[in-house]
């Protein structure tokens, strides 16, 4: 709270209401940069180090006052529309002076982790120094520094490894970043740099001998006039060409080329162009200049017509929907899926069209679609759960599939309303209250079929032999799919079900302690690499789950094995790296929260 900052999260007040703590935080409009890589993976090159250089304004003031975030990662840093940065989430930002958190705690993501912070050694504002630097090299280079396929592999590389340099990996990066990084990234604190300011000095003069060694300029040359800001989002060319073709043509005939074209479900477009949300964004600034110039009738009547037809299609797609889902055997999931990134742009559409009575329509429908999965992910999961003999349970495994790309679905058509959560469950509550019992059910079964797999695995694994890969799969799947139902359980759940809620949470938190408890190594751990390689991705999985659910103590069990394990192998030969550790892997383990 005591942190006073532009680029860092207010907390504007905490305190317990029935027995519930709380935080208080400024509300930031914008998304996570993980998120925002995940749209747009290559940002420019000046957009990364603007965003950068703002991270690093808030750790020199951080650390000024006395604060080390020790979390730094793109789920923690929020870009606004405008590309300004708030730093958040301090959850175990470590304070002068308190005794919260000891030496030898495993706190944070791993994949940013210092290595000092690995090891379980005191840290100060270099770790923090050592997180950014790692959030650098992947807006540079669209790929993470250290990529491994397990926790444990994942450790070593960052304890052992030196990542390759940036600008061989994004060979149109000037090499000048290359030191910057490899600063940023040194193994040994003291030969980071010294302070948040002096890193960001550094990326500064990077910038500058970039420039100069690349761009000649032109004794006599002068700044060309901006582009204007009323055409910012479209290429200069595609602009012209749109002015050229609709500009001075009748609003009406610009809304009839997009509806001849709009992306209905289910339509096949003939000759289709790729400039069809654009096309919207001309018409509606076609239509503010309408109305602006008098013409407010014509020009209002022309886009009623259009948001009519728009929102029709959301309303016409329910009958349609429907069919797909329960007309055969098997959900037609690609065509729902394909059909839904339509209705995705329609939407947008709807927006930038400034429609928000058509949007709140909108939402209807797309509650309307998320009861409809459900409907069917229900069906499903009985099937799976009614089917009990091994024959008949072999001939609907792949229905397990299906629920969890069902799920994704219906998460995705919830996402972002908090109103969309209770009302999807209607009538009565029942779809959501018959999946929470068919989850909580579906989760026993998938448990025991774990617990049974590693115990058969254990007894046969006496003889020093890993199991086959497709058992080691059917193992990573049912684990991901008991997450996935949890994860979607606890989106749904309303506060009249919070009993409902925390039966399944200590069930599975049980059942993932006690697996756990399986998995991990024996102090006198002679098992062969292969056996250790799968035991390794298993508890990799889980500590990824129990970061998901906010488990701590259960993830800092696993971390704190894994270091030990790599700890206790001192100098490692390349025969003796931990499983999972191949020269050419470019797998890489998850953000947590991502």
């Amino acid at each position: 709270m005591r942190l006073r900052h532009p680029r860092i999260v207010r907390v504007r007040d905490y305190g317990e209401q029935e027995g519930v703590l709380y935080l208080a935080m400024e509300f930031v409009t914008g998304q996570e940069l993980g998120k925002l890589l995940e749209k747009q993976p290559k940002l420019p090159l000046a957009m990364s180090l603007a965003l950068m250089l703002q991270v690093l304004n808030a750790l020199a003031y951080a650390h000024n006052q006395g604060v080390i975030h020790r979390d730094i990662k793109p789920a923690n840093i929020l870009v606004r529309p405008d590309y300004t940065i708030i730093l958040t989430d301090f959850g175990i930002a470590h304070v002068g002076g308190s005794e919260l958190t000891q030496t030898g705690d495993l706190l944070g993501s791993p994949l940013y982790m210092a290595p000092e912070q690995l090891r379980g050694e005191p840290v100060d504002g270099r770790a923090d120094l050592f997180a950014a630097g790692v959030v650098l090299y992947y807006l540079l280079t669209q790929r993470k520094p250290f990529a491994a396929d397990t926790l444990a592999a994942l450790m070593h590389r960052v304890l052992c490894e030196e990542p390759p340099p940036p600008s061989t990996v994004n060979r149109a990066l000037p090499v000048a970043f290359d030191a910057v990084l490899r600063r940023a990234l040194a193994k040994d604190r003291k030969a980071r740099f010294g302070s948040a300011l002096d890193f960001a000095a550094a990326l500064r003069q990077a910038r500058i001998d970039a420039v100069e060694s690349t761009v000649v300029i032109p004794a006599d040359w002068s700044p060309k006039p901006a582009w204007p800001t009323a055409e910012a989002g479209l290429e200069r060319d595609e602009w012209r060409r749109l002015q050229q073709a609709w500009g001075g043509a009748a609003l009406t005939t610009l809304a009839e080329t997009i509806l001849r074209d709009a992306p209905l479900p289910g339509r096949v477009l003939h000759d289709a162009r790729g400039d069809w949300l654009e096309r919207v964004c001309l018409f509606r600034r076609l239509w503010d200049a309408g109305r602006r110039l008098g013409n407010e009738h014509a020009a209002d009547m022309t886009r009623a017509g259009l948001l009519q037809q728009l929102t029709g299609a959301f309303l016409d797609y329910a009958g349609t929907l429907n069919q797909l889902l329960f007309s055969e055997d098997n959900p037609q999931l690609l065509r729902i899926s394909a059909d839904f990134s339509r209705l995705d742009l329609l939407r947008l559409a709807l927006e930038e069209l400034g429609a928000d009575i058509e949007a709140r329509r909108v939402q209807q429908a797309q509650i309307l679609f998320a009861s409809q999965v459900m409907g069917k992910v229900n069906s499903l999961m009985r099937q799976f759960i009614d089917r009990r003999g091994p024959l008949a349970r072999f001939g609907v495994a792949s229905l397990l599939v299906e629920v969890e790309e069902l799920i994704v679905l219906a998460e995705r058509l919830l996402e972002g309303s908090e109103t969309a959560v209770t009302e999807a469950a209607a009538p009565g509550g029942a779809i959501l209250a018959e999946f929470m019992d068919n989850a909580h059910r579906l989760g026993r079964i998938l448990g025991q079929e774990l617990s049974q797999q590693a115990q058969a695995e254990s007894q046969r694994d006496g003889a020093g032999r890993a199991g086959s890969d497709l058992g080691q799969a059917l193992f990573v799947g049912r684990l991901r799919q008991l997450g996935l139902l949890y994860r979607f359980a606890t989106r749904l759940e309303g506060r009249e079900r919070t009993e409902t809620l925390r039966a399944l949470a200590t069930e599975m938190h049980e059942f993932l302690n006690g697996l756990t408890d399986q998995l991990l190594p024996g102090a006198a751990n002679t098992e062969p690499p292969a056996l250790r390689e799968q035991r390794w991705i298993r508890l990799s999985v889980i500590a990824e789950l129990a970061e998901q659910f906010i488990w701590p103590e259960l993830r800092q069990r696993i971390l704190l094995a894994i270091r030990s394990q790599i700890l206790s192998a001192g100098s490692l030969d390349p025969i003796d790296k931990p499983p999972g550790l191949g020269n050419d892997s470019r797998a890489s383990l998850p953000d947590s929260n991502e």
